[in-house]
């Protein structure tokens, strides 16, 4: 396999020369079509392939790359008319040079000749049609168009005349005459050849010229046969005189195809010519050389604004917003109604109608893409405030970021750290003190700086700040909107956002907010607009009545139908054209648009806006030919444009135009691009495919790369569960869920589905609730896929998941039969991960069913096996409860001291914790700690803590947690009536998620502030209640025998009831071995022995018990008994 370039011999299936590093190419014998190494049938024509002959290809030159889908012969068969390009090549005096050579010279000379011509016009995309003689007639735009056939066309002739010039030097001897040899002039050559001669004993060498002529024009296409395409029209005939009106060496092209190239070459004017046959002269353009221009988007909204029509009411309710928002009353404007109805028009009007007024302008939009990744409209309107250059270092973009957050009043020290991560900015060390704020923290204090900008700058100029398209919002984003909508009210700031129907906005209405619902255009509007549209061609009347009927009174509809009128040749001939429905009007403007359709498509892969680099990368194509096609959809208005490549950014003007180049693409061809993108994606933009993994992931879905869509969503849930964000971390590891399960059942498949139903399970858990109803069939599916895996570590969580659940509903006793299978299980794995989960798990258990020496045992080997770094990429872990029901074993035991110890190393632990589940966990367990020592304060304090980490985070269970005991603390601190009231909150709250657990003790801190607030009826009742609610939790009844008997006090009951109540308290906290309850219970009793004459009696049965206490006395149970000690 020898390469032409070089002549060194390569291997056979070489795709580049080993010698000189040109690329091979295997070269059909009939058609010239390049073909892939050791292919045996041409692709093009179908004929044998004999000796896998290949050709070198100069891998230097900017070469267009193909992208042909071949039309088939089925396809062609019937016709259609397509715009191509017909390029004739004709070398120049053959007769007279193969009148000097021996014809089997002539032949090899001739069929080299062919193929360096051949590959020319193939390496450009373009399609040899066939081989007349000592020419080639070539087609481009056929069998697939592209945005640039015309410049492809000229690039090839010009290419062609290089490869001749190239196959020349080959051809001549390289030793110079010898002196006894016939010089040149004594050889005879034809004069009508353009050719010069050597001599001497090596013979005469011919050195080849040829002529390049093409012609663009309208033509009837069909499938001739074989590689060859019937051509129907003068197009061809115009080409074949333009080759023979140019000179040797040259290319020359016609005025039609000079005006699709303009600013692309060098040319020469040649004037109009008269051309055989032709019945009007042709003006004739030489191509010099290619000019290296690269053609220039425009920077702005491609084509302006579509004129407004209507919309009057509408347009004065936003204006009366903006009205009071310079008042200082913030307003909030949500524009609501179906795609196409004019959201975004109206919008753009209202901006406009600002152009005089003083004010700040910030906009954004959602996108289907990115409803799953938080915050990612807020980033957008980031960057557009801060407005920096695209050629600022990161050090200049932090200085502007520190100058922008001061002049808004923030402090850059304590901003700056939170916002540069949401813009990719690395923060140098040192430049800002260290936060030493978890990823909750940090988005707390995100949240709080963000609405602190808006507001800030509002204060500065009256602002309005857009969002566009919120049914596809993400939820964070969501969030800090309804932070936004709250506390507009007393700003200069107009919030000013579009939604379809579909939207429900989740923050109530407020007297400063507004819903408009748009409608649709009435008939007049319908006709002015489209007479508006027109401008200078006014339809006639019978088209403006269709159109108005068609188009149903939607704007876009409107707009996209009148500019295809617009765009035909002859509005009669458009009329009958007019597509019935929108999707079949797009579909043809669309098709209209040649190769720039295709540019399109791949685009509407990527998605509703897309980056000139993302699609380059996707695409495959070069600058030149992308650069086209994109200035094509920017002149056709499908795309609006900002900034220059390759740094623009392109937005679809419609999302509707978006869908319909999508849904036109094959779905093999989808896939195709689909993995193309995330490719991409995972190459070149490896940065964004790990800051936002959901978007690879959708396009690996999409590509059916059923196992790399599966690990992408697995890591994007992994991701949003370390933000927090557990809302998106639940539906992407349902979407993981839902690609695997299309994939053949196999040992692997169900390990890869137990890692995410754990992972899913967790979520929901601590998102929804423990005992949430949607954990049964998880826990049900866990144990099946951890049996059938046989992994044993996998299996042990798997009981520990099915143990969460009756743990969770109040249910211990069923809970434990699962723990004691998990610390089976884990004993046999031997794993620290297992070890700590189980032993956990069955101390946990333990300590609700009031077996405090086991509870005390397995809180200790829990610990013992206990690693942090297992635990990280779990929404809860081991370490925390088991630390927390410890201090609580400690606390009932009777050893206060220690459990306080205890408490402050879970505390400690809590600020090492990654997630805000797991801290809000680490607060529950250890407010619940000091609640059984009644410090009220800590609890209390905790308790804010938590509540306001889980309000953050969206972590249900945790806040239901946190009102009750934030209530209780309250009620005791003599806040009785808000104190029950958010007792009942968050009763209410836990029993929404499914949680039981501790709901006895919780009933009974609810019946305790009862009583402190004099309500002992209701307390009697609710005491009841608790006795009752959850009976298998016996660690807490003792507690709630002692509060019925106050309660019973309370209400007047009768001496001996009141004793039943205390005796059977103390009775049951001693078989139990809780002390502390013991010696509470104890102090009621000898309370109220001594308020009815029994003193001696009363200390007769507390001081022995009191004296049992070795520590803690400065603890409230401990200070109350001895209080009562010193009063008998």
């Amino acid at each position: 396999m020898p390469c032409p370039q070089c002549q060194h011999e390569n291997p056979p299936g070489a795709k580049f020369c080993l010698e000189c590093g040109a690329r091979l190419t295997l070269a059909c014998d009939q058609c010239g079509a390049q073909l892939p190494p050791g292919a045996k049938f041409c692709l093009e024509c179908g004929a044998q392939i004999v000796g896998s002959r290949q050709t070198a290809v100069d891998s230097s030159d900017p070469v267009p790359p193909l992208t042909a889908n071949p039309l088939t012969p089925n396809t062609l068969s019937s016709g259609e008319r397509r715009q191509l390009t017909v390029l004739f090549c004709d070398l120049v005096g053959s007769t007279e040079i193969a009148a000097q050579l021996d014809p089997e010279d002539w032949h090899r000379i001739s069929k080299e000749y062919q193929q360096v011509a051949a590959a020319a016009v193939t390496r450009f995309g373009g399609h040899v049609d066939k081989f007349l003689g000592d020419g080639l007639v070539c087609f481009f735009g056929v069998p697939e168009a592209h945005d640039d056939d015309a410049e492809r066309a000229v690039r090839a002739g010009l290419a062609i005349v290089d490869a001749v010039q190239t196959l020349n030097k080959r051809l001549l001897p390289s030793p110079p005459p010898l002196p006894d040899m016939a010089t040149e002039e004594e050889i005879p050559v034809p004069s009508s050849a353009n050719i010069s001669v050597s001599g001497g004993g090596l013979g005469w060498r011919p050195v080849l010229s040829v002529r390049v002529g093409m012609h663009t024009g309208s033509a009837v296409v069909a499938h001739g046969g074989g590689a060859s395409q019937d051509v129907f029209g003068d197009t061809p005939n115009i080409a074949a005189r333009v080759q023979g009106a140019a000179e040797p060496d040259t290319v020359v092209i016609t005025a039609a195809t000079q005006r699709l190239v303009a600013g692309l070459f060098v040319v020469e004017d040649r004037g109009p010519h008269s051309l055989k046959g032709i019945a009007a002269p042709v003006g004739l353009y030489r191509v010099v050389q290619a000019s290296g221009v690269r053609g220039r988007l425009a920077a702005a909204a491609a084509g302006g604004l579509t004129p407004f029509v209507g919309r009057e009411r509408e347009r004065q309710t936003v204006a009366e917003a903006w009205e009071r928002t310079q008042d200082g009353e913030g307003q909030v404007v949500l524009l609501s109604g179906e795609a196409g109805i004019g959201k975004s028009r109206l919008v753009q009007d209202f901006k406009a109608g600002l152009a005089q007024t003083p004010h700040t302008w910030i906009e954004s939009g959602c996108a289907a893409y990115y409803d799953t990744t938080p915050f990612h409209v807020v980033a957008d309107l980031l960057r557009q405030g801060f407005g920096w250059a695209a050629d600022l270092s990161t050090e200049a973009r932090l200085d502007a970021l520190d100058r922008s957050l001061a002049v808004v009043g923030l402090k850059p020290a304590q901003a700056a750290p939170v916002i540069a991560p949401l813009l990719d900015l690395p923060l140098p060390e040192g430049r800002y003190p260290p936060l030493f704020l978890s990823p909750e923290q940090q988005r707390k204090r995100l949240l709080a700086t963000l609405v602190a900008w808006v507001c800030g700058a509002a204060r500065l100029q009256p602002s309005v700040l857009v969002i566009e398209d919120l049914h596809w919002v993400d939820p964070s984003t969501l969030e800090l909107l309804g932070l936004l909508v709250e506390q507009s009210a007393r700003e200069p700031l107009l919030l000013v956002l579009t939604a379809r129907p579909e939207f429900r906005p989740p923050w109530p209405l407020r007297a400063h907010h507004t819903q408009l619902n748009l409608n649709r255009l009435t008939k007049r509007q319908v006709h002015e607009m489209i007479v508006r549209v027109a401008v200078r061609v006014i339809p006639p009347g019978e088209m403006l009545e269709a159109l108005a009927v068609r188009t149903d009174g939607v704007p876009l509809f409107v707009e996209e139908l009148t500019r295809a009128v617009l765009e035909a040749e002859g509005a009669a001939l458009m009329t009958r054209e007019i597509p019935v429905t929108l999707q079949d009007t797009l579909m043809a403007r669309l098709d209209r648009l040649g190769p720039a359709k295709e540019t399109a498509q791949i685009a509407s892969v990527i998605g509703r806006e897309f980056s000139y680099a993302l699609l380059r990368a996707v695409s495959g194509l070069a600058d030149e030919p992308l650069q086209a096609a994109l200035a094509q959809l920017a002149d056709a208005e499908l795309v609006y444009v900002r900034g220059l490549p390759p740094e623009a950014t392109y937005t679809f003007k419609h999302a509707l135009i978006q869908d319909t180049a999508y849904e036109s693409l094959l779905k093999s061809r989808r896939r195709e691009l689909h993995r193309a993108a995330a490719e991409a994606l995972t190459g070149r933009f490896a940065a964004l495919a790990e800051a936002q993994p959901e978007i690879v992931a959708q396009h690996w879905e999409a590509a059916g790369e059923a196992e790399r869509a599966m690990s992408a969503w697995q890591e994007a849930g992994d991701r949003a569960k370390e933000r927090s964000a557990m809302v998106e971390a639940e539906r992407q590891y349902r979407r993981a869920l839902a690609v695997l399960a299309t994939q053949p059942d196999t040992p692997a498949r169900a390990s890869q589905e137990l890692t995410l139903q754990i992972a899913l399970d967790g979520v929901v858990g601590v998102s929804r609730g423990l005992g949430s109803a949607e954990r049964e069939p998880m826990r049900e599916r866990v144990r099946e896929l951890s049996a059938q895996t046989g992994d044993t570590r996998q299996f042990v969580f798997s009981l520990i998941v099915a143990w969460a659940l009756p743990i969770a509903r109040g249910e211990p006793r069923a809970a434990l039969v699962f723990a004691e299978q998990a610390l089976t299980a884990a004993r046999s794995d031997g794993s620290n991960f297992a070890l700590a989960w189980a032993h956990m798990a069955v101390g946990q258990t333990q300590f609700h069913l009031g077996d405090l020496d086991s509870a005390d045992e397995h809180a200790a080997a829990a610990l013992r096996f206990y690693r942090e770094g297992d635990h990280r990429d779990f929404p809860t872990e081991p370490g925390a409860p088991a630390q927390g029901f410890l201090a609580c074993v400690l606390a009932h035991r009777g050893f206060p001291k220690q459990a306080q110890r205890e408490i402050e190393k879970l505390l400690d632990r809590a600020q090492r914790l990654a997630l805000a589940s797991q801290q809000c966990l680490a607060y529950a367990c250890a407010a619940g700690a000091h609640a059984q020592l009644r410090e009220v304060p800590a609890v209390a304090a905790l308790a804010e803590r938590s509540l306001s980490l889980s309000v953050e985070n969206d972590l249900p269970p945790f806040t239901g947690w946190s009102h009750v005991f934030h209530g209780w603390a309250l009620a005791l601190q003599g806040g009785t009536v808000d104190g029950i009231a958010e007792l009942r909150e968050g009763l209410a709250g836990l029993a929404a998620v499914g949680t039981r657990t501790n709901a006895g003790q919780y009933l009974g801190w609810l019946a305790e502030a009862q009583l402190l607030a004099g309500q002992v009826s209701d307390g009697l009742t609710t005491i009841e209640e608790a006795l009752t609610a959850v009976p298998e939790e016996r660690l807490f009844i003792p507690e709630l025998l002692r509060l019925r008997g106050e309660l019973r006090a309370a209400a007047g009951a009768d001496a001996a009831t009141v004793e039943a109540s205390f005796n059977e308290a103390i009775a049951l906290a001693r078989e139990i071995g809780t002390k502390l309850v013991e010696l509470r219970a104890t102090t009621s009793l000898a309370r109220f022995l001594a308020r009815h004459g029994r003193s001696a009696e009363a200390r007769a049965l507390l001081a022995p018990l009191y004296a049992w206490f070795t520590e803690g006395f400065d603890t409230p149970d401990l200070q109350d008994a001895n209080t009562l000690l010193s009063e008998l």
